[in-house]
């Protein structure tokens, strides 16, 4: 090739290339910084719509916990039994008086009994670590043949009268629960005894 031709050659590709350069760089620029402002816009509407929508669910969902928890209340406030009732005491020592609903208190065809009773401590019993109670009204199935007995259904007061906590068997609970005696010389086991005298 001639030189001059060499020298008119380079020159050229050179202008070329730096002409080519700044198309390429402000395409790739702006085609990024377009880019980036959809993707950037895009997430944003997105995140503030679905924060919307969490803001709808949590805002119905607190509303629909709260009303649940009002219905809660008011259903477990209705089923607390009261503690009044025709009581009769049958039984007393230092630690414990008992007393029996006879109005609640029926002889069942096996001979046994469903009781209603009262138990009244002298001092707070614990439930758990952190409750305690000082009176307990039940049901109760008495066998005076065994001095035994089956919980039926109970609930607990504190000294105040407030109700703490409750149970209550199912049949089925009942019908595999061997009866419960309590040790002999014990209040429990008086109790029992002088149960059972009042109610033969």
């Amino acid at each position: 090739m001639h030189p001059s031709v060499h020298r008119f050659k380079v020159p050229a590709l050179i202008a070329a290339a730096l002409i080519a350069l700044p198309a390429f760089s402000v395409g790739a620029q702006s085609g990024t910084k377009h880019t980036t402002t959809q993707s950037s816009k895009r997430p944003v509407k997105q995140a503030t719509s679905r924060k919307s929508s969490g803001s709808k669910k949590s805002s119905t969902t607190s509303s629909r916990t709260a009303s649940s928890k009002s219905a809660a209340n008011k259903t477990s406030a209705a089923k607390v039994p009261s503690m009044s009732g025709a009581w009769r005491s049958v039984y007393g020592d230092n630690d414990v008086a008992l007393s029996i609903d006879s109005t609640q208190t029926t002889r069942l065809p096996d001979g046994t009994f469903n009781t209603r009773l009262k138990w009244q401590y002298a001092t707070d019993k614990a439930i758990g670590r952190s409750e305690s109670y000082r009176t307990l009204v039940e049901h109760r199935l008495v066998n005076c043949t065994l001095f035994g007995s089956k919980p039926v259904s109970a609930q607990t007061y504190d000294v105040a009268g407030k109700p703490v906590s409750s149970y209550t068997s199912t049949t089925r609970d009942l019908s595999n629960m061997d009866w419960g005696v309590r040790k002999g010389g014990t209040s429990g086991s008086k109790a029992y005894a002088a149960l059972c005298s009042n109610l033969k």
